[in-house]
């Protein structure tokens, strides 16, 4: 019988286990791409052309996925994810320079102020995934009186994006289209393998969110 070296068994010991997908909704809405133009007011458009998306860190290789299949379908967009955390997210929706901001939380209080103060209304909130019950109970932990003080929130139990909305203005339509391939089964497929620690929606629940973008 062959045996394993002292170093490759301690490696083969080490190497983690194989992470199990969770499943996909078979009943999701399958995507049909729509022709989409991007505004040409839109303040999220970097110089070079490329679109803008910033928010949570913790989502980078979803994100990345999303926009290079988003990509695919509509030729001649270009992504540029600017990732560094949930607490940059509604500063860059205020002033409206990224197309949606993935969060693992929705506003808080704090946040609202200015935003609605230079919008209007408060964000919709899209759910985009569920947090996995084993990451929520390691991951979120009830705020102390600092946090409280200082408008801090945990980690809520979704990941969301979260749209900027304008009363009486049409929701931007390449916003829109965005939101309706992260909703969709393929969409939630790339949930499914690209971020660890939350699980995809099923289709009632893909089913509502689509309706607030009604």
């Amino acid at each position: 019988m062959r045996t394993l070296a002292p170093a490759a068994l301690a490696l083969a010991l080490l190497a983690p286990a194989a992470r199990a997908l969770p499943t996909v909704d078979p009943a999701l809405p399958d995507y049909a791409p729509r022709a989409v133009q991007v505004p040409e007011d839109a303040r999220y458009v970097l110089p070079d052309g490329s679109i803008r998306i910033v928010g949570a860190d913790h989502v980078v290789a979803l994100i990345a996925r999303l926009d290079e299949r988003f990509a695919r379908s509509h030729p001649g967009l270009r992504f540029t994810p600017i990732l560094r955390g949930t607490p940059t997210a509604m500063p860059a929706l205020t002033h409206g320079v990224s197309l949606v901001v993935p969060s693992a939380r929705e506003a808080n209080a704090i946040e609202l102020v200015p935003y609605k103060k230079i919008v209007g209304a408060a964000p919709l909130v899209i759910r985009v995934a569920h947090a996995s019950p084993t990451a929520a109970s390691a991951s979120v932990e009830p705020p102390g009186w600092d946090a409280l003080a200082a408008g801090l929130t945990p980690p809520g139990p979704y990941l969301v994006f979260l749209v900027r909305k304008q009363p009486g203005r049409a929701l931007d339509p390449l916003a829109l289209e965005y939101l309706r391939f992260a909703l969709s089964k393929q969409g939630q497929r790339l949930v499914a393998e690209h971020a660890p620690g939350y699980l995809p929606l099923s289709a009632a629940e893909a089913a509502a969110e689509l309706e607030k973008l009604q």
